[in-house]
């Protein structure tokens, strides 16, 4: 079973690549494949840790690109998805969500802001 947890969001793959570049706390990029990256963020917090987030286009979902929480699920590491879905939260007016249920209604929302 896959120990990642999923944040869609509103913004198209660049501005969110650019935007997560641009975080102090990012200690690492890496282009994994041509339109996947993966950033690397060492020490969060006490509770968090090191923390890895994949990013990709997904041009499939209702939102443009998926942030990947690796090693990390709402079920077993909560403080992990939330501490990122929180920065994103801070630092972007971009719609957020997470946790969908069955009926592909997001648990965990933030609407697009201005």
């Amino acid at each position: 079973m896959s120990r990642t947890e999923f944040i869609w969001v509103s913004a198209d793959l660049e501005e969110v690549v650019d935007t997560i570049r641009n975080f102090p706390e990012s200690s690492s990029e890496q282009e994994v494949t041509e339109g996947e990256f993966r950033f690397s963020f060492e020490r969060m917090d006490e509770q968090v840790g090191n923390l890895t987030v994949g990013v990709e286009a997904d041009p499939s979902e209702d939102y443009s690109t998926v942030i990947d929480v690796e090693q990390a699920r709402w079920s077993d590491a909560p403080e992990k998805v939330q501490f990122f879905f929180d920065l994103l939260a801070e630092r972007t007016t971009w719609e957020i969500a997470s946790r969908f249920d069955d009926d592909d209604r997001p648990q965990v929302h933030r609407p697009l802001s201005r």
